[in-house]
């Protein structure tokens, strides 16, 4: 079943109140990405205990900072460059640090043994929404484990309640979406990611299986464009 055939779905695309200028500028993910990673080095900077150095750091992360992944991978030399010429061990000392009081949360890069990933810990707040029809709501009961996708079993699967929790932090907290229709969403996904989007959506699978939601939402919510594509491939490539 094509994506603009799935129940809703012409309804979910339709934005009321902005114009396609103002869509195209402020309704993308990147540009819901952006929003929120300003929010979050705002706290940084004025709610946290961190240092100069820190907040440094917290900023090269943002400045890198995928909009599909939700997290950076600058290699540690870079960063070391970019704090001042530091040396690696500092580099490493300071993300811990900011793991520590929980600004980052850090994750080992597994294509690339020497660095790391380093995703900022968004908060509820820090999310807008352009779809007034999704309101707030409360997290859905019902099993979201029953999943039609054609990609293989993933490596980081979550439980329904698992998943609620994680969706609490990141954009689209309730799937625009039922379940059950991913399958087909995958399919324009991969499309629209080129000739090896199925390779690039598997392996952002075995990242992270989020990752794959998060672009079905925002195909679903008209947010999926360029500049998107861009990052989803350049996420793939890496790993």
């Amino acid at each position: 079943m094509a994506s603009d055939q799935l129940p809703g779905f012409s309804a979910l695309r339709s934005m009321p109140g902005l114009s396609s200028d103002r869509r195209r500028e402020d309704g993308s993910l990147r540009g819901l990405v952006n929003r929120a990673k300003a929010r979050w080095f705002k706290r940084v900077m004025y709610e946290s205990h961190a240092t100069s150095t820190q907040k440094c750091f917290a900023y090269i992360v943002s400045d890198h900072l995928n909009c599909v992944t939700l997290d950076a991978w600058p290699a540690q030399t870079t960063t070391a460059r970019l704090l001042g010429n530091t040396s690696i061990k500092t580099v490493q000392r300071v993300a811990h640090r900011l793991e520590a009081i929980d600004i980052l949360v850090l994750r080992r890069n597994t294509s690339r043994r020497s660095n790391c990933r380093y995703a900022p810990v968004f908060l509820p707040r820090d999310w807008d929404d352009f779809d007034p029809n999704a309101g707030h709501g409360c997290l859905q009961k019902q099993d979201n484990d029953v999943t039609e996708s054609f990609l293989p079993i993933q490596s980081k699967s979550s439980s329904t309640e698992e998943a609620n929790r994680q969706r609490k932090g990141a954009p689209f907290a309730r799937l625009p979406f039922n379940r059950k229709e991913r399958g087909a969403l995958e399919m324009e996904v991969a499309g629209r990611l080129g000739v090896d989007g199925w390779d690039i959506l598997a392996r952002l699978g075995m990242l992270d299986d989020a990752i794959i939601d998060r672009l079905c939402c925002a195909l679903v919510r008209d947010l999926l464009g360029p500049p998107e594509l861009a990052a989803a491939r350049l996420a793939a490539q890496q790993m």
